[in-house]
């Protein structure tokens, strides 16, 4: 889809951007150095918050296209950015009903401005909330919550910028959901969510890969079993599987086959869920920056099972970043 030229962002635009990022660094570690987290640990820790946040702010302007000293010096916070303000200045089109090619830097722009929107308050939550499920004593929290936090930063930096460059980015995707992982719900242990989305997404880039002397390894209805579980856990954060088909319903199955049932049970599955957890922030925001959805489907906007059980696969594809992966998606869709 055509877009003028002033809506379009350039990769110079993305180079500049990403200097910023690598500026702040160099200057942030300095800073770190200079600190003793031991002497007064609370105070440390919430300037460190403080400080991440705003630098935060200032690339969700740059992103947007707004000028981030004349506008963050009127102390916006975050609440206020989905205001008619924001998005007038906002160079990214909120107020367009259009759809967004998932590999185009205006999408990745619009997921980052939508994750990070969200995202922001939460992170001093994060590293604190990781300290509590990773730490071995229960002592030290914001002496400990720091280093967490510094980490926290270093991940969320190389996000943005892997993000952005358009470089393969499905490593620090998987790090950065870990992350927020943490905040979401105590019913469901994040260290056994992860474990579960990184084993299955391992074996599929494994087991999907195909060369010009090789065929895949991987079996289709095991791919597609695999492929549902990933699509769920990432869409839900929830482990509990039960609400999926079980195998036996799958075996056999291959791309060459109507999987509409499998796609509608997949959907069905998400949206029951919604009812009890709320969904993970990566998946939000995926889907609030407006992606591209193609389908076979052309009830895809009139069924809601179909329609989530699509969007849970397209957001796989996106998640995994992974060119066989997502070969085989399209097969299914």
């Amino acid at each position: 889809m055509g877009k003028s030229k002033k809506h379009e962002i350039s990769k110079e635009s993305i180079a500049t951007l990403c200097k910023e990022v690598n500026a702040f660094d160099k200057e942030f570690g300095i800073k770190l150095k200079k600190i003793n987290p031991y002497g007064e640990p609370e105070m440390v820790f919430q300037n460190f918050v403080d400080s991440f946040q705003t630098f935060l702010y200032s690339v969700l302007c740059e992103i947007n296209g707004i000028t981030a000293d004349k506008y963050l010096t009127r102390k916006k916070r975050i609440r206020e950015f989905n205001n008619a303000e924001f998005t007038e200045l906002s160079i990214l089109e909120w107020d367009s009903d259009d759809t967004y090619d998932i590999n185009s830097y205006h999408f990745r722009c619009r997921f980052l401005t939508v994750f990070l929107t969200e995202y922001i308050e939460k992170i001093g939550n994060i590293a604190l909330k990781k300290y509590d499920y990773l730490s071995i004593f229960k002592s030290g929290k914001y002496e400990n919550g720091y280093f967490y936090m510094k980490k926290i930063a270093d991940d969320t930096r190389r996000f943005i910028k892997v993000i952005l460059s358009g470089n393969s980015y499905g490593n620090i995707m998987l790090k950065m959901n870990q992350n927020c992982s943490y905040i979401r719900t105590k019913k469901v242990d994040p260290k056994e969510l992860n474990k579960y989305i990184r084993e299955i997404r391992h074996e599929l880039k494994i087991g999907l890969k195909e060369t010009i002397f090789t065929e895949k390894e991987m079996p289709d209805d095991i791919a597609i079993n695999s492929i549902l579980q990933l699509a769920y856990l990432i869409s839900t954060g929830d482990t509990s599987l039960d609400a999926l088909p079980n195998f036996r319903y799958i075996e056999g199955a291959t791309t060459k086959y109507e999987l509409r049932g499998l796609t509608e049970a997949l959907g069905s599955a998400i949206i029951e869920n919604r009812k009890y957890n709320k969904r993970p922030i990566m998946y939000l925001a995926y889907n609030k920056a407006r992606p591209t959805i193609m389908s076979r489907y052309k009830d895809i906007n009139e069924d809601w099972f179909i329609s989530a059980g699509v969007r849970s696969l397209e957001y796989t594809k996106f998640f995994c970043n992974d060119k066989y992966i997502t070969r085989f998606i399209n097969k299914m869709l």
